[in-house]
């Protein structure tokens, strides 16, 4: 097939996943760029960690490429790849390793923390707008918020970060989790309100739905 010349970055995803199909990693590479920071920001709300999130979406996009004959609709590349992105984590929260390494941080997790620590924002050109303090105050909250997620069990936890932070549909996270919607809706239930009597011990009940 013959590729012309073109300007990748002025092409519409459907069209530059066609290229992408034909072998033309330039297009692939604009795709990515088009994508990565939304890729990261998912990653983050499940990972909470830098170096965690952005191997996640490095192995995204190795995915992505290796499977991208199976995308039937190339217009829908963003919502493929973040499907992707989610199974990664969902993946990762699941395994042995993770669960250890929450046993080991946990009883460090009062020390000393950094701004590396927090919500980063590597893809974002406008962080310089944001003052100290209000970093500061949203890391913290941030922090907070996904202590209290990891306090919960494992199939309550990822129920709440797929409907609360995702804003998923019961029937999308039923599907996506391979679970009755009634089995989901109790999940639900239960993991909001151990996070509400979390928060409440700290009168901070809103942090769930404001972080």
């Amino acid at each position: 097939m013959q590729i012309p010349t073109v300007r990748y970055s002025e092409l519409s995803d459907d069209l530059l996943v066609n290229y992408s199909k034909a072998g033309e990693h330039r297009a692939f590479e604009v795709l990515i760029s088009r994508w990565q920071e939304s890729t990261y920001r998912l990653a983050w709300r499940y990972l909470a960690s830098v170096d965690e999130s952005m191997d996640t979406v490095q192995n995204t996009f190795i995915k992505a490429w290796t499977h991208l004959h199976k995308l039937d609709n190339p217009a829908k590349f963003g919502s493929w790849v973040h499907q992707i992105c989610r199974n990664q984590c969902l993946d990762h929260l699941r395994s042995p390793q993770y669960k250890r390494m929450l046993v080991i941080t946990s009883s460090t997790s009062s020390q000393m923390q950094t701004d590396e620590e927090a919500p980063p924002s590597i893809y974002d050109t406008n962080i310089d707008m944001d003052t100290p303090y209000t970093k500061m105050v949203q890391n913290q909250r941030t922090q907070m918020v996904h202590k209290a997620l990891n306090s919960l069990p494992e199939e309550q936890k990822i129920v709440v970060m797929l409907k609360e932070l995702e804003g998923l549909k019961f029937r999308e996270i039923a599907e996506l989790l391979q679970l009755p919607e009634n089995t989901v809706k109790s999940r639900l239930y239960y993991g909001l309100t151990a996070l509400r009597k979390y928060f409440s011990h700290f009168n901070l009940e809103q942090e769930v739905k404001s972080a």
